[in-house]
């Protein structure tokens, strides 16, 4: 082999080595379930049954500290040198509150000698269930480590479990999903998820500028035929008592409107939202509307599909609409200029009812306002509103009953030291 040949072997064998150095290291458990680096209990610590199952430890078997006094330990021996980065992670569940517990290493290069890895805090989470914890490992970088002395308790005699132990650069317990901040808009004068229009529906100026929308553009269904949608695409999965809320301005008193949805699992496939029966007020000004979303709870709606003006061709204008699980204005609010002197609750209408009703009522003063519907067995089944603080005037709230059976309902108004009852039915 000549010099030149040599230079490249060896050049070769530098650039492997290079490679294999800079590799992340996958992760390397001490002990969970199933793997184990190898334990020491002192005094009456032991491998126990796991006290408390839950979405951050299901395994069946955990190790327990001492109860025979202060500072008892558990002790593992792994083998592995930490990287700049990395960490210890490990669970705790801590029944007792004890603690701080604390974390001390040993190197293979100087055994006997402890190494302080970390003071150990427990927050209250852990005494009723696992929390993860993890220790920084910076300073131990390069040290090759082959023992871990851990003291749950700390200076308490109680018992605390742990469990998970690894190391890793990251934590294997998948971080919880940001909560969607409400409300999540889908479409206003400066928000829009991206729209269709079928036919000549268009984005147009607002035709009546009030109290609950004075965008300055809205969308307008189409006018070339009957059940004319607008799609919007939006990326929403709603929770338990969300609802999808828009205004409708209905100038020519035509529907009901009906909406739909796709979900992003079922492309293709449209899922019933409700039919929406307007009220008269809409037909001079913008009223608010809500759609029940528990029957679509925890699917990613990906699409709504709602057609305004149902079997009728006439233009219906919509905007401000959003995901939340309560409205942003609080209640649609009819504006027909008369003077309130008294509270009063309205008969629902329509009534019967399928699937969706209006109720209305009047206040004389601002007030805060609960309105509750109830089953025949006195179970409350909706609440409309929430103990909101309400203008004096006419409202209208939008009742769906698409998730209800057949059946008489009532419903109740508690507006300050008024409150009424009146009785609707719901035919399906």
């Amino acid at each position: 082999m000549n010099n030149v040949t040599k230079f490249l072997v060896l050049l070769t064998l530098f650039g492997l080595l290079i490679s294999v150095n800079t590799e992340a290291q996958d992760t390397s458990h001490v002990y969970n379930d199933t793997t184990s680096s190898g334990m020491f209990f002192q005094g009456n610590g032991a491998e126990v049954t796991n006290p408390v199952s839950d979405e951050v430890n299901s395994s069946s078997d955990v190790a327990m500290s001492g109860t025979g006094g202060t500072w008892q330990q558990i002790q593992y021996f792994p083998t592995y040198t930490p990287e700049s980065g990395d960490k210890l992670f490990f669970s705790v569940h801590n029944p007792n509150g004890a603690g701080p517990g604390q974390v001390q290493f040993e190197y293979a290069s100087d055994p006997g000698t402890w190494q302080f890895g970390a003071n150990v805090t427990y927050e209250a989470g852990s005494e009723t269930g696992w929390v993860e914890y993890s220790v920084d490992l910076d300073a131990h970088a390069g040290n090759e480590i082959n023992k871990i002395i851990i003291m749950p308790a700390g200076d308490n005699s109680s018992a605390v479990y742990i469990d998970n132990m690894y190391f890793s650069d990251s934590s294997e317990i998948a971080t919880p999903a940001e909560p969607v901040e409400k409300p999540l808009y889908v479409y206003n004068d400066t928000i829009s998820s991206g729209m269709f229009f079928q036919g000549n529906g268009a984005e147009v100026t607002n035709p009546v500028s009030d109290e609950v929308n004075s965008s300055s553009d809205v969308a307008m269904s189409g006018t070339g035929g009957t059940w004319q949608q607008i799609q919007y695409f939006p990326t929403y999965t709603p929770e338990s008592g969300d609802k999808l809320f828009f205004s409708v301005h209905n100038p020519n008193g035509v529907g009901p409107g009906q909406v739909q949805f796709e979900y992003a699992s079922d492309p293709g496939t449209w899922q019933f939202g409700a039919n929406v029966t307007y009220e008269a007020g809409s037909e001079t000004g913008w009223v608010e509307y809500s759609l029940d979303l528990d029957a679509h709870a925890g699917n990613e709606i990906n699409k709504i599909i709602i057609m305004l003006a149902g079997d009728n061709s006439s233009a219906v204008y919509i905007d401000n609409m959003y995901f939340s699980d309560s409205s942003e204005i609080a209640v649609s609010i009819k504006n027909d200029g008369d003077i309130v002197k008294s509270f009063e609750l309205n008969q629902n209408y329509p009534n019967p009812f399928n699937p969706s009703t209006n109720i209305g009522f009047s206040l004389p003063s601002t007030t805060s306002v609960t309105l509750k519907v109830y089953n025949l067995l006195g179970q409350e089944v909706a609440t409309l509103i929430d103990g909101a603080k309400m203008n004096i005037g006419t409202h209208s709230v939008l009742f769906d009953a698409g998730s209800l059976s057949s059946g008489v309902y009532f419903f109740r108004i508690e507006a300050g030291n008024f409150n009424s009852t009146k009785q609707m039915m719901l035919i399906k």
